[in-house]
């Protein structure tokens, strides 16, 4: 395995990975350097479940690359959930995706004011935005109007995916702000996935 970092710096309120790294820490280094991505500082500290951090990723490479609605809205949901959390370390990385994926800085600048910045956005992305305002501000909980503005923009299917994208990440967002996850350098990036 090629090390592009110290894989036992303390990057969180949890201890170092221990040395050296064990088999199964490895393999999934050597699996996550194979899909384009830097070892970040959420995979070290994930490591230290690396069976938990293995049945997990299938479920983050799917939201990357296996759905059908399109990444644009995926990473709307995403980042507004994270924003939503106050979580500086997704919204760190999924920022750039959003920018990747059309829209233009001054949009993805707006996006924690949209509300205020409503022209900035199409009424598909504002019924999105609105429903994960709603269900991530209100523990869940969505309005039948919010509901149904969404669904006249998107499949059922389509909801399914922006939910667990949604959810997914304001959970994980929860997770790094309570392990106090320090940022990752600029030069470290994710595995990209589809767009």
């Amino acid at each position: 395995m090629t090390v592009d970092r110290d894989y036992h710096e303390k990057v969180s309120r949890l201890d170092p990975l221990p040395k050296p790294l064990t088999p199964e820490v490895a393999a999934l280094f050597d699996e996550l350097k194979s899909r384009g991505s830097s070892i970040l500082n959420l995979h070290l500290v994930s490591a230290h479940a690396p069976e938990l951090a293995a049945a997990r990723r299938p479920l983050i490479s799917g939201l990357r690359s296996n759905c059908t609605v399109p990444r644009l809205y995926r990473e709307l949901a995403i980042t507004r959930a994270a924003q939503m959390v106050e979580c500086a370390y997704e919204v760190h990385h999924h920022t750039p995706f959003l920018i990747q994926c059309g829209l233009s800085e001054e949009t993805v600048a707006k996006l924690g004011d949209w509300q205020d910045n409503r022209n900035l956005f199409d009424a598909k992305q504002l019924a999105l935005l609105a429903y994960v305002e709603e269900m991530c501000g209100n523990k869940g909980k969505v309005s039948d109007a919010t509901f149904h503005e969404l669904a006249a923009h998107f499949a059922p299917g389509e909801i399914y995916e922006l939910t667990i994208a949604a959810t997914t990440y304001y959970a994980g967002g929860m997770e790094k702000n309570a392990l106090g996850l320090i940022m990752d350098p600029e030069d470290r990036k994710p595995a990209p996935g589809k767009f």
